[in-house]
């Protein structure tokens, strides 16, 4: 499922991704009118539910937006993001 996401992140534009906060990122929806936050911190953990070339896991990473709340998954937001 990450693989698949990360795959879906590399047809959405870099554009997407705002500015840099304390915040974190905002990143625009490429389908409707809604922008999702998105935090990434650098908490060393071994798990394996990574993304490779991200170089990230679930517990570094996350997005307001359905799938990463309701699903669990690194979204393709935060895969847009990590490839900015």
């Amino acid at each position: 499922m990450i693989h698949n996401r990360h795959k879906i992140s590399l047809n959405l534009n870099l554009c997407l991704v705002g500015d840099v906060s304390e915040e974190g990122f905002k990143v625009k929806s490429s389908s409707c009118d809604k922008e999702y936050q998105i935090y990434v911190n650098k908490i060393s953990c071994n798990c394996h539910m990574r993304c490779i070339p991200c170089e990230i896991c679930i517990h570094n990473v996350s997005c307001n937006c359905l799938d990463f709340l309701i699903r669990n998954v690194i979204c393709k937001h935060i895969h847009l993001v990590m490839r900015k």
